[in-house]
């Protein structure tokens, strides 16, 4: 299970490491960079330096978690942007980038086991749109949306997000090639 750049990760083990994925959760993850996604990026990184630390975490706050959800968890909230702010801003600035040029639209239709993929209504980075496509280009891809959340759903959402996994994984878990093997260690 991926969640934004992780997700885009979990897609890339999946295609290059197919031995090592019975079954793959994708959540609020794109799979190719796009030029405005870049642009995008770029303009956001700008603000940060002229913002500073604080302000740019602030702004991530906004960004990443519904309004709804940011009103009635100022304490989390808050704690965010203080370990945000916290962290180093040029280390940050590389994660941001760590995406740029990276093209696993193909590998989704290499994917052999099966996929959830998790769709935050109202996530302002990745559409649901987007995330339904990648649904459909994964041969065995389902997707489930969870409402009224933004980017961090499993913290907005965790009932629906678990449940959506746990289903998933109950049927998906462990894949036909694996069941009938022993634990590791135990033969």
């Amino acid at each position: 299970v991926g969640f934004s750049l992780g997700g885009t990760i979990a897609l890339a083990l999946a295609d290059r490491r197919p031995d090592l994925v019975g079954a793959l959760g994708l959540a609020c993850c794109g799979v190719a960079s796009r030029p405005e996604g870049v642009a995008a990026t770029e303009a956001m990184l700008e603000r940060a330096a002229r913002l500073g630390a604080v302000a740019f975490a602030e702004e991530q706050a906004e960004a990443i978690w519904s309004g709804s959800w940011r009103r009635a968890n100022r304490a989390a909230v808050a704690a965010f942007v203080a370990r945000r702010s916290a962290m180093d801003q040029a280390v940050l600035t590389k994660v941001f980038r760590a995406g740029y040029g990276i093209d696993l639209t193909a590998a989704l239709g290499r994917v052999a086991v099966p996929a959830l993929v998790i769709a935050a209504a109202d996530d302002r980075f990745v559409s649901v749109e987007r995330m339904a496509a990648i649904a459909a280009a994964l041969p065995d891809g389902r997707m489930e949306t969870i409402a009224a959340s933004g980017h961090m759903v499993m913290h907005e959402a965790p009932a629906p997000f678990d449940a959506a996994l746990a289903g998933f994984l109950a049927e998906a878990w462990p894949p036909p090639s694996r069941a009938a093997a022993p634990a590791r260690g135990t033969a």
